[in-house]
């Protein structure tokens, strides 16, 4: 059950991605918004992109290392320890993905395109070692 919960938390960040924009406008009416802070629709398709592939991630981890666990099974993310309870491994997942788009938010157009673009890559390289190591997703 805590598993659907904070899936359902992190697919809730996607309408958080479509409105920015909208976040944008009421901190800047629109004559004042500097153009390299507005958030395009593009910014809207890379986050919401990120989020799905880093969910993906992040559900084939869970399944490593606690639907099917062996001893051999461990985390080699460096922020996590080798173990991780499940509730540290949540908070660290759910913080890492908010704080993604936070600071996608903040940051100008050309580094924003560049930090929403680089990790995806990076989550889509780990979903296709997992997956050729036999990790799957399991509910």
């Amino acid at each position: 059950m805590k598993k659907i919960i904070i899936i359902l938390m992190l697919l809730s960040l996607i309408p958080s991605a479509c409105f920015a924009d909208f976040i944008d406008s009421f901190y800047y009416p629109r004559k004042e918004c500097p153009e390299l802070f507005r958030w395009t629709w593009y910014n809207t398709v890379l986050e919401t992109a990120f989020i799905a592939v880093a969910t993906t991630d992040l559900l084939q981890t869970y399944n490593f290392l606690y639907v099917n666990p062996s001893k051999s099974n461990s985390e080699v993310n460096p922020f996590l320890s080798k173990h991780p309870s499940k509730s540290r491994f949540f908070t660290c997942a759910t913080l890492a993905i908010s704080g993604h788009l936070f600071i996608a938010w903040l940051l100008p157009q050309p580094g924003r395109i560049v930090w929403q673009t680089a990790p995806t890559i990076v989550e889509l390289q780990f979903i296709k070692h997992n997956y050729n190591v036999g990790v799957r997703i399991q509910f």
